[in-house]
């Protein structure tokens, strides 16, 4: 999705007001993580709910 629809929908659904910038971070560390996540497969205990 565009950042740009990314911004409006933040604001339409919590009135949260955020920069491009800190959505496009937002979204590479996400990224990371689920890449991160994927090749460590060991690590999904972690993320099971007990």
């Amino acid at each position: 999705m565009p950042y740009e629809k990314q911004q409006e929908m933040l604001w339409e659904l919590e009135q949260i007001d955020i920069g491009l910038g800190t959505l496009a971070a937002t979204n590479e560390r996400i990224q990371q993580a689920m890449e991160h996540y994927d090749s460590n497969p060991e690590t999904s205990d972690y993320w099971e709910p007990k």
